[in-house]
């Protein structure tokens, strides 16, 4: 699979963060299975140790760091945690996600990406691959978080150009 020449314009980024270390042996196993099954280009962002059941082989690449926004984009379906930081920068991408989540507010935010349509919420390991072969050839899923994208932008330059307009007025 390492080197293999994919035919999608659609790739897979596997990035859990700080939590990747705290991921079961399972989860890195149904991780590495599902990557094997991938008809296009995947990245897993993990530092060393690797974590167990954890095969860098199933994997296109491997990054041990990098700017979450330097590789989420719009044909980009990114495997997560659900942690809030990781949430946003997908949203801000228009990134779908299948989000894992593992404690605290992951399992909120990946309930929000599911309800809203921006992505999916795996609450058990093994159903990951099915979810995520879905989730890849979904088209629907993709558009709406292009829109979702594109939205949140021209929202928040909305609402910074009527700040700075204030702000200049009341000079």
């Amino acid at each position: 699979k390492h080197g293999e020449e994919h035919q999608s314009d659609k790739s897979v980024v596997f990035a859990f963060g700080s939590h990747s270390h705290n991921l079961p042996p399972n989860t890195w196993e149904q991780i590495t299975t599902c990557a094997l099954s991938l008809p296009c280009d995947s990245v897993v962002v993990v530092a060393d140790p690797l974590p167990k059941g954890l095969n860098l082989e199933a994997f296109s690449r491997r990054m041990t760091s990098v700017p979450y926004q330097d590789v989420f984009s719009s044909n980009t379906l990114v495997v997560h945690h659900g942690g809030a930081g990781t949430t946003a920068l997908c949203l801000s991408a228009g990134a779908p996600s299948v989000a894992i989540p593992r404690s605290a507010d992951q399992f909120f935010w990946a309930k929000m990406l599911e309800q809203s349509g921006l992505g999916k919420e795996i609450l058990d390991v093994r159903k990951l691959n099915q979810v995520m072969q879905r989730a890849l050839y979904s088209d629907a899923l993709f558009r709406t978080a292009n829109d979702y994208a594109h939205n949140f932008v021209r929202t928040g330059s909305e609402k910074a150009a009527r700040f700075v307009l204030a702000e200049i007025e009341g000079c």
